[in-house]
């Protein structure tokens, strides 16, 4: 009567931002993300399945559980600059042939092009050919609408957007397993067997440089590192009855589009570490002592 998910860390590296400091990558993982990772590859299957909703359903409702995990050397954070979408650019752009995609054209496409400058020009219209390595290499307007052959208007790609500083935290755990433990756990056939099939389609945890490999695993082999406890010193995220609702209810209003909060309820933990460097040698004598010397 137990369950156990193992969660192997495929490059050895786990980069996840702590909850309450931008600045620190989350050690050990928190039970509310696997959660979140769960539903996220629950729903994003083509045909949801029933059966692992409701078996989501009951997990959220088991309490939060204990924690195999080694101790994990933090990363230096590197700032990093990211181009950021901007749907206003973007939208609406369509390609245009330029010199990478065509560096030399055929005959039918050169005669087509010689035609539609020569009767734009016939037309009094100011032709334009398309923009070409050099158009991008002088710096020039990458978003506006710029004439065509034949006095068609086209839009070109955006060639240099805003960056944007972005760090990503992230850890080097001793041991690239991490294993949750409901000891108390009672799932039924049905529910084991749908777990069993959601955690081998999850793909990430944190990050999705965070690659994972997921499976269920004979609790009783575990040895957990990180126990629930009231009086602990580690506050982690956990999920309880109800967390699987207010996920959809939060997909609902920001649709992966808007800025939002993982909800989740904290649970101290206390720890005793696997995988910990040993400590110095210390003397098993008091320093309050005073040395006497025999006359």
């Amino acid at each position: 009567m137990s369950l156990a998910i193992e969660v192997r860390f495929v490059t050895g590296r786990y980069v996840a931002t702590a909850y309450n400091d931008r600045a620190k990558a989350e050690w050990p993982p928190h039970p509310a993300r696997l959660f979140s990772a769960l539903v996220a590859t629950w729903a994003e299957s083509e045909e949801s399945d029933p059966d692992e909703r409701t078996t989501l359903v009951w997990l959220e409702a088991q309490g939060p559980p204990a924690i195999a995990a080694s101790t994990a050397d933090a990363r230096e954070v590197v700032t990093v600059f990211v181009p950021v979408s901007n749907a206003a650019v973007t939208k609406d752009v369509v390609p245009m042939h330029d010199d990478f995609s065509r560096r030399k054209p055929g005959p039918a496409i050169a005669q087509q092009e010689h035609q539609g400058q020569r009767k734009g020009r016939e037309a009094g219209r100011q032709v334009h050919c398309p923009p070409t390595r050099c158009d991008r290499q002088r710096g020039r307007s990458a978003t506006k609408l710029t004439p065509g052959p034949c006095g068609t208007q086209s839009r070109r790609f955006p060639t240099a957007r805003v960056r944007q500083p972005r760090t990503f935290p992230s850890v080097g755990p001793v041991d690239p397993v991490v294993t949750f433990v409901w000891s108390n756990a009672d799932p039924t056939a049905p529910q084991r067997r749908a777990l069993a099939e959601l955690v081998t389609r999850v793909v990430r945890l944190g990050h999705s440089s965070s690659l994972v490999a997921i499976r269920l695993v004979d609790a009783a082999e575990v040895a957990p590192t990180w126990l629930p406890d009231d009086e602990g010193g580690e506050p982690l995220r956990v999920v309880r009855a109800g967390q699987l609702k207010a996920l959809e209810q939060a997909h609902s209003l920001h649709r992966e589009q808007e800025p939002r909060v993982l909800p989740f309820v904290i649970q101290r933990y206390a720890t005793g570490q696997r995988g910990a460097k040993p400590s110095a040698i210390q003397s098993a004598f008091s320093n309050n002592w005073v040395p006497c010397f025999a006359g």
